[in-house]
């Protein structure tokens, strides 16, 4: 889980910040820590909203895979080989 996918959870949700602290036995600075991505999101924290909010465990699971990273550099490669081409074909033309 990313920070931005548990700050949509939690409006999802209706909770405040404090709201998701309490239910979840966490303090408010904590929770405002992970949402502003200065925290990690611990396995100790997802454990604690899965008994919180009753996660099943295929949930819990999809959790733990790795997120892609925000910028693919391969697709920024082809991205700029693609537009070498179209710059070429314009010059030629």
């Amino acid at each position: 889980m990313q920070t931005n996918e548990l700050k949509y959870i939690r409006g999802r949700l209706g909770l405040t910040q404090q709201e998701f602290a309490d239910k979840i036995g966490y303090s408010l600075s904590y929770i405002q820590k992970i949402e502003q991505g200065t925290l990690p999101i611990t396995a100790d924290f997802m454990q604690n909203f899965d008994k919180a909010f009753n996660v099943e465990k295929r949930f819990r699971d999809s959790y733990n895979r790795p997120h892609p990273q925000k910028f693919d550099w391969w697709n920024g490669i082809c991205w700029l080989i693609f537009l070498l081409f179209i710059v070429l074909f314009m010059a030629i033309n």
